[in-house]
């Protein structure tokens, strides 16, 4: 998929705005959870986080039991203050695997925060949020 690699690498310069648009030009085209997670991340890292958290919700209305997705759209939450609508999505991220695991990690999001995948984070928002 070309625009799809043309996407990642205007995302690892630093060139969100371009991958931003050719994001949304693959999600017009088609409805896939990668390219929508893709599009949340790259959002997210331009500080659209309503853009963001749309994307990702989406990408859950075509996959729901996708662990990155919960972990992602935790993650957006959570920087919008919104820990205990957080909480739902880490906790939903820890469930069952799906039947369907993603074959690859999706490619521009290797620097996405690492405190992204930690269970610190859940721990502290669950600590901060149950007194």
């Amino acid at each position: 998929r070309p625009l799809a690699i043309e996407a990642e690498r205007s995302y690892e310069r630093g060139d969100f705005a371009h991958a931003e648009r050719l994001f949304a030009t693959m999600h017009a085209k088609i409805e896939e959870c990668l390219d929508l997670s893709n599009l949340a991340v790259t959002r997210f890292r331009m500080g659209e986080l309503k853009g963001a958290e749309q994307a990702i919700r989406q990408a859950l209305a075509i996959a729901p039991a996708d662990k990155f997705s919960h972990v992602t759209l935790g993650f957006i939450l959570y920087h919008q203050g919104r820990h205990k609508e957080a909480i739902k999505h880490f906790d939903a991220s820890a469930g069952p695997p799906p039947e369907k695991q993603r074959t690859k990690p999706n490619p521009p999001l290797r620097d996405f925060p690492k405190d992204l995948k930690s269970r610190d984070l859940q721990r502290h928002l669950k600590s901060n949020h149950e007194a």
